[in-house]
């Protein structure tokens, strides 16, 4: 599955960018991943 068009995950795109690829979403859930991960250490 192609989820954000063709960019490869992890490119650096601003904002407008992220919305357009609907990769804003998935930031979101990888921010608190990474905060949850952290917190447990």
């Amino acid at each position: 599955m192609d989820k954000f068009k063709g960019v490869p995950y992890g490119l650096f795109l601003g904002p407008k960018e992220m919305k357009e690829v609907g990769g804003t979403e998935e930031l979101e859930k990888e921010i608190k991943r990474r905060e949850t991960l952290d917190a447990m250490q």
